[in-house]
This record gives structure tokens, C-alpha cells and sequence, in this order.
């Protein structure tokens, strides 16, 4: 059952009537990009084809009710006062939205609403930013406003940033409303200038492999890995005063600052600049149809993450080396935050199963557990419909 219908029966299950409007926003991976967007860098992201559905009725009052298929306890808040409350914490991400979108003057409704996804939560694809986004659609839907979408980006973003407290870049929100069937997409995250990276006949699959290793980017180290970016081009600013973040940093000139940087400070900082060089040698790789070429790259993007950045773990590391010996797997990484989650894996599509099946038995072999890696199609953006 697609989460539309999943929401739109747990909404009738919650209320007794139906939704009048279904919202859907699809999980993201990034191919290249690890922990470049706040640091004002380039992503390449691709949108899945699974994603968060809110369906929604208009109220008569303020108050907003939501219920989820994956958490327990029904969120219940006024519009006049949207306030965290740690018993629904997954609620926060939509009350977040509300409070961003009610900044900028938008005359939102008070509403029922019940949210279902296929996204596995806390594994690095994006669910948070999913919801969000699904939560923006619907409250602008129903307030009869229609926001440029690269504003609704930056708003989503806002609440993760502000309500939420991670401080994330925008490439899940803009991956999430941008997203293109079989198509990747190229975000330079300081000019917000993208571009569409169709993959044309290429017969490509990703494969997901979730580790069940749950992350919390609230209480991971990820605002310590941001913090840790700042520091150094802070640090390197004062050598070169047109340095605003490690956008504008070479390799050469990190090298030549590296003795006025912690040891740590100076590996975080040079896996973003690779990484940055990564992603606009992946474009040029899409670009030219060399799909090689950018699995050789994701490669290389991992490695940097388990040895500059250290935010992979064991388990992710064992599937991206158990993937490079498999014929058809073009490439593989951590996906997301890191800390746990998920690797993603571009496989051809006519080796999608014997890869899968290598992955899965290797993974039960070593670490005694069941493992169900799962494969995604390349779909489109977020939208919003109303209920027939």
C-alpha cells in the first residue's frame, strides 16, 4: 500500500471521515555530498521513489490534531501556540514547519491530519525532512498560499534548524521537493543555482541496506562535526579574509594552515573540500554518460568518511567493503548523517538481485541478524492532491 492510501485509511481509522486533501514527499539519498551543505558547498542527491504522506481535513478552530502509523500518542497543539513537547518528539518536525510558516505571515488553518510512511525512520534517508516537507505542502494547501519552492525549502530547513535544534543544511528539504524521475540533481548550497542530471537509458538501481543502527542527529555528533567545519575556516579565514566557510578552501591552501588547526579540525575540514571536488568531478561524470566514473567517486567519498570525517561505523563500513568485490555495483557509501543509518549502492539494474542477495548473506554470515537490503527507484518531487 503506497503511504497515500496508508494515511488516508489511518485518518479515516482516527477521525471517522475523510481527508480532503493527501500530501507526499518522497526520502532522498545523496550520491556525493556528505556533510557539504552547511558548509556551503555541492550535493548531488538523488530523490527515491518511497517517501511520507500527510493527509489532512481543514478545522473550524486553531487546533491541530495528528496522528502517525509509526509512533504511538496522538500530537495535539494550538496554532496561537506551538510549543515542543518531549512525550511526542516526532512531532516537532511538522509543529516546526507550522511555526516557520506562521512567521512569514502565512494565514494558516487548524487541521485533523495522520501521516504514513515507507521510509525507514532514523537511517539516514531523510524521513525528517520528508515529513516536513509533506507538512508544509498540506498547511499551504489549506491556506490557500502558494510559496515559490526554494522559499518552502529554506523553511523547512528553518524549522530543523530553529524548532527542531539540528542545525542541517538544505540539500533533504531540496532533494525532497525537486526531485525528478530518473534523474539526478546538482545544488550549488551557497547560490541555491541547481540543475537536472537526467540519466537518460541507463538501467540503474539503488539498494538500500539498513544497518538498523539507529541514529539521532540531535544527539549524534553531527552538530559536533558542524561545529568542527566552522572552527577551521574560521581558523583559515584569518590567513585569507575572502574565506566565508570551507566552500572557498583549497586542498593547497588547508595544507598550508594545517599547523594552526587541531588534527581532527584539519581531517574534517579536508574531507569537505575533497568532497566539494568530488561532487563537481560526479556532474561532469553524469554528464558525459560515465557511470563508472561516479561509482569510483562514491567509493572515494566513503572512504573519507570513515577516515577523515569518522562518522561511519562498523557495520556501514562492512557493507561498502563487502560491495566492492560484487560484480554490477558500480558504487557505494554511507548515506546521510552517518553515525549509523544506511549505505546506498548504484547497482546495475540486471545484477540488482544477485547483489542484494551477496549483501544480505554476507551481513547474516558476520553479524548473526536477519538484514533485508531493499531497492528504490529514482522518483519525482514532493506534491500535494486533493482526496476524490
Amino acid at each position: 500500500m503506497t503511504p497515500q492510501r496508508e494515511a488516508m485509511r489511518l485518518f479515516d481509522e482516527s477521525y471517522g471521515c475523510r481527508p480532503s486533501w493527501v500530501s507526499f514527499a518522497p526520502g532522498r539519498v545523496e550520491v556525493l555530498g556528505n556533510h557539504t551543505d552547511y558548509n556551503e558547498g555541492f550535493v548531488m542527491p538523488f530523490a527515491l521513489d518511497r517517501g511520507t504522506s500527510l493527509a489532512v481535513r481543514e478545522r473550524d478552530d486553531h487546533l491541530c490534531r495528528i496522528v502517525s502509523r509509526d509512533f504511538p500518542g496522538q500530537a495535539e497543539f494550538s496554532l496561537d501556540q506551538i510549543e515542543s513537547d518531549p512525550s511526542i518528539s516526532w512531532a516537532d518536525y511538522p509543529k516546526g514547519v507550522l511555526w516557520a510558516l506562521k512567521s512569514e505571515g502565512l494565514p494558516l488553518k487548524g487541521f485533523d491530519g495522520a501521516v504514513a510512511s515507507d521510509v525507514p525512520l532514523a537511517a539516514g534517508l531523510s524521513s525528517s525532512a520528508a515529513l516536513e516537507v509533506a507538512t508544509a505542502l498540506a498547511a499551504e494547501k489549506l491556506a490557500g498560499s502558494d510559496l515559490e519552492t526554494m522559499s518552502l525549502a529554506k523553511l523547512c530547513q528553518k524549522a530543523e534548524n530553529e524548532f527542531v535544534g539540528v542545525r542541517c543544511g538544505i540539500l533533504d528539504q531540496f532533494s525532497s521537493l525537486f526531485g525528478q524521475p530518473n534523474c539526478g540533481l546538482f545544488l550549488d548550497c551557497r547560490t541555491l543555482e541547481y540543475s537536472v542530471l537526467p540519466l537518460g537509458d541507463a538501467k540503474l538501481s539503488l539498494l538500500i541496506c539498513d544497518t538498523q543502527e539507529k541514529h539521532n542527529l540531535i544527539s549524534s555528533k553531527y552538530n559536533e562535526r558542524r561545529q568542527e567545519c566552522e572552527a577551521a575556516a574560521h581558523h583559515l579565514a584569518k590567513r585569507d579574509g575572502s574565506i566565508r566557510s570551507l566552500r572557498d578552501v583549497t586542498l593547497s591552501l588547508l595544507e598550508k594552515g594545517r599547523k594552526d588547526l587541531p588534527e581532527d579540525v584539519f581531517r574534517r575540514a579536508k574531507h569537505v573540500v575533497m568532497e566539494n571536488e568530488r561532487v563537481l568531478a560526479g556532474k561532469e561524470a553524469l554528464e558525459r554518460g560515465d557511470l563508472d566514473d561516479l561509482g569510483r567517486l562514491m567509493w572515494k567519498s566513503h572512504e573519507s568518511s570513515r577516515d577523515l570525517f569518522e562518522n561511519s561505523t562498523e557495520k556501514l563500513n562492512f557493507l561498502v567493503q563487502t560491495a566492492q568485490s560484487l560484480p554490477g555495483c558500480l558504487g557505494a557509501k554511507l548515506c546521510g548523517g552517518g553515525f549509523g543509518g544506511c549505505t546506498v549502492h548504484l547497482v546495475r539494474t540486471e545484477t540488482r538481485e544477485q547483489v542484494r542477495e551477496a549483501l544480505e548473506s554476507s551481513f547474516r554470515v558476520s553479524y548473526s541478524t536477519d538484514f533485508k537490503p531493499y531497492a528504490c527507484g529514482i522518483g519525482g518531487g514532493a506534491r500535494v492532491e486533493a482526496v476524490g
